[in-house]
């Protein structure tokens, strides 16, 4: 019973870091599936987000050498 309590308060404390710290949210957006972003309730990243992100990290990349 302790075991599936600590669960249930892990799973809280992740839900609620992905929900509410926007470095997070930004990180699980790219990263989980869909099926889990829909079932917390956040949207994952479109292909067009995913795309312009790349771009945005490859020009920083280049500006900083």
């Amino acid at each position: 019973m302790k075991k599936l309590l600590f669960l249930i308060l892990l799973v809280g404390i992740a839900v609620a870091g992905i929900k509410y710290v926007e470095p997070v949210k930004d990180m699980a957006r790219n990263y989980l599936p869909a099926q889990v972003l829909e079932l917390i309730g956040e949207t994952p990243k479109g292909i067009l987000e995913r795309g312009m992100d790349q771009i945005k990290d490859k020009t920083q990349e280049l500006l900083n050498q």
